[in-house]
C-alpha cells in the first residue's frame, strides 16, 4: 500500500512521473537545484562537493570526502551519475540545457559555458553557475564518473577528443607568435589540421567554415591575443616590436612612461627595452627632456649619392650615362653573383644602361635582363595569388609569407634559364623586401655561387654599408666578399647644374 511506502519515497515517486509526464522545466538555477536536493537527499552533498555546485570548487573524491566529513568509499557510492543521466531526473534538463549551449563548432571552455549557462538559467541563492556546468558536461559522457571536475577546462563534444583539441590549440599558440599571424592565415592552418583530423565534414555539417573554426579554437586560447586589426600573437611582445607595430601612431609622442604605458595598454605585455634610445631611434623618435619626440635628422644627402663602406669600389656615371663594366665582362666566364649598386632615384634608367654596357661588350645574345617587380607581379598572378596579396597590402601590419613559396619558385625558374658564359642582369628588385623574399634572395646567391646560372648581376638600388647590401637602403642581404661590388655614383647635382 501507499502506506507502506513511506512519504518520502512516495515525494521521489511523485517527481519521478512529474518528469515522466512532461512536468514543466524549472527556469532558474535556484530551482534546479532544490529539485535537485530533493531527488538526491543526503546524496546532494557529495555532488556539490566534487562539482562545485555551491562553492565553485571542483574536487578530487578524496578531498570532498574530507570537505563534507565522509569517506571516500560513500562520497563515490553517492555520485550515482546513471541516476542523474536518466530521463526522470532534473539533472536531464541540466544536461540538455549544456548541450544546446555548446557551440557549433564543439569546442568551448568550461568558463564560457558557465557565463551562458547563468544567462539561462539566473540564480540569487549560493550557488555556482560553474558548478552546475562542470555536472552539465559531466553527464554528456557516458562514462564518466565524476572523476574529471577538477580538470575540466576545455569541453569538446563528439568527434571532437580532448586530444584533437589540445592538437590545434597547440597549432594555434606556437604560430600566432611575432610578427602577429593574419586571421586569415590562422583560420586556414587550423582547418587544415581539422581536415587532416577527420573534423572538416563534421564541421561543414554543423555550418562551421575555417573563420568559425578559428573563433571556437581561439577562445580557448587564453594566450592568444589579437592586434587592432586582427591579427593573432602570443605576449610578451618586444618593446622594438611593440614600437614597430605602432609606428606613426600619435600615442608614441609623449613622456617616455606614458609611451610605454600605451604600448602595455595595446599588447598587454611589453617586455623593457633592451638599448631604449637604439629602439627609439629605429622608429624615428628619441627622448628630449623626457619627451619621446621625432628625431631631427640633418638634410638628406642628394638622392643620386648612396651610403658606402669603404672596401667597396666606386664608379661614376658619365654625363651620358655611360658605365664602365669591364670588371663584369671579366667574370663572364667564371659566372656566380655579382652585385652592383646603383642611386635609388635613377636606379631604374641606370639598371638599362647597365645592361646595354654589357651587350655591347659580350654581345646582346649573352645579356638577359629580368624586371624582378614585373616578374614577382607576373609570378603573383598566374598563382591566382594577386588580389589576396591586394587584400594583404590593406592591412595594418601585411604579412606575407604565406606567397614566398609559390614566386620564389617562380622568379628560380626563370633565372635558371641562364647558363654558363651568359650574364643575367637582375633589375629593379624594389618588391623583394616589402614582400619577404630577401631569405629567397639569399639563397639565390647560394646556388649561383658555383656558376651553374652563368653570371647573375643584381642591379642593387642602394648603398653597402655595415656589411650589408641595402635595397632602397632599407632591405639588407648579407655582403660577402666573393660578390666583388661595385657602386655606381652619378655626379653631385651641383655639377649637372653647373654644366
Amino acid at each position: 500500500t501507499l502506506k507502506s511506502i513511506g512519504a518520502a519515497r512516495i515525494d521521489a515517486l511523485a517527481q519521478a512521473l512529474g518528469a515522466l509526464a512532461g512536468e514543466a522545466p524549472v527556469a532558474t538555477l535556484d530551482a534546479l537545484d532544490a529539485r535537485l536536493q530533493d531527488e538526491l537527499g543526503a546524496g546532494y552533498a557529495a555532488v556539490a562537493a566534487v562539482f562545485g555546485l555551491i562553492d565553485g570548487v571542483a574536487r578530487r573524491h578524496a578531498d570532498a570526502a574530507g570537505h563534507i566529513d565522509r569517506t571516500r568509499q560513500r562520497v563515490e557510492q553517492a555520485l550515482r551519475m546513471d541516476v542523474l543521466r536518466a530521463d526522470a531526473s532534473v539533472a536531464r534538463q541540466l544536461s540538455t540545457t549544456i548541450k544546446a549551449l555548446i557551440p557549433k563548432a564543439g569546442v568551448t571552455t568550461i568558463a564560457r559555458l558557465a557565463t551562458r549557462l547563468a544567462a539561462v538559467l539566473p540564480f540569487e541563492g549560493e550557488l555556482s553557475a560553474m558548478g552546475y556546468a562542470r555536472l552539465g558536461v559531466a553527464l554528456l559522457d557516458p562514462e564518466d564518473r565524476g572523476l574529471r571536475a577538477v580538470d575540466m577546462d576545455v569541453v569538446s563534444r563528439p568527434p571532437w577528443t580532448l586530444a584533437k583539441v589540445e592538437l590545434l590549440r597547440d597549432a594555434l599558440v606556437r604560430s600566432a607568435n611575432w610578427p602577429p599571424l593574419p586571421s586569415k592565415a590562422a583560420a586556414e592552418l587550423l582547418w587544415e589540421r581539422a581536415t587532416a583530423e577527420g573534423l572538416s565534414d563534421h564541421l561543414r555539417s554543423r555550418q562551421v567554415d575555417a573563420a568559425g573554426l578559428l573563433k571556437a579554437i581561439k577562445a580557448t586560447c587564453e594566450a592568444v591575443r589579437a592586434t587592432p586589426d586582427g591579427a593573432l600573437f602570443t605576449p610578451p611582445v618586444r618593446f622594438a616590436d611593440a614600437l614597430l607595430a605602432s609606428q606613426g601612431s600619435p600615442a608614441l609622442l609623449d613622456s617616455f612612461d606614458t609611451v610605454q604605458a600605451y604600448l602595455q595598454q595595446r599588447f598587454e605585455a611589453v617586455l623593457e627595452p633592451v638599448d631604449q634610445a637604439a629602439e627609439l631611434a629605429a622608429v624615428g623618435l628619441e627622448v628630449v627632456d623626457d619627451r619621446v619626440v621625432p628625431i631631427e635628422r640633418p638634410e638628406a644627402a642628394p638622392a643620386t649619392q648612396v651610403k658606402i663602406d669603404g672596401p667597396i669600389r666606386t664608379r661614376h656615371v658619365t654625363p651620358d650615362g655611360a658605365l664602365e663594366v669591364g670588371d663584369l665582362v671579366a667574370a663572364c666566364h667564371t659566372g656566380g653573383f655579382r652585385v652592383v649598386g646603383l642611386p635609388p632615384a635613377s636606379h631604374h634608367r641606370l639598371s638599362a644602361h647597365l645592361r646595354d654596357a654589357l651587350a655591347a661588350q659580350v654581345g646582346a645574345e649573352k645579356v638577359r635582363f629580368i624586371d624582378l617587380d614585373r616578374a614577382v607581379i607576373e609570378a603573383l598572378r598566374a598563382h591566382a595569388l594577386w588580389d589576396d596579396a591586394l587584400a594583404e597590402e590593406s592591412l595594418t601590419h601585411p604579412d606575407y609569407s604565406w606567397l614566398t613559396e609559390d614566386v620564389g619558385a617562380a622568379l628560380t625558374a626563370q633565372i635558371a634559364e641562364g647558363t654558363r658564359g651568359t650574364i643575367t642582369v637582375l633589375a629593379r628588385p624594389t618588391l623583394l623586401g616589402p614582400l619577404g623574399l630577401m631569405d629567397w634572395l639569399h639563397g639565390l646567391y647560394e646556388a649561383a655561387r658555383g656558376g651553374r646560372f652563368g653570371l647573375l648581376v643584381l642591379a642593387a638600388p642602394g648603398g653597402i654599408h655595415d656589411g650589408r647590401v641595402r635595397l632602397n637602403e632599407a632591405w639588407p642581404l648579407t655582403y660577402t666578399p666573393d660578390m666583388a661590388a661595385v657602386v655606381y655614383q652619378e655626379p653631385l647635382q651641383e655639377a649637372h647644374d653647373a654644366r
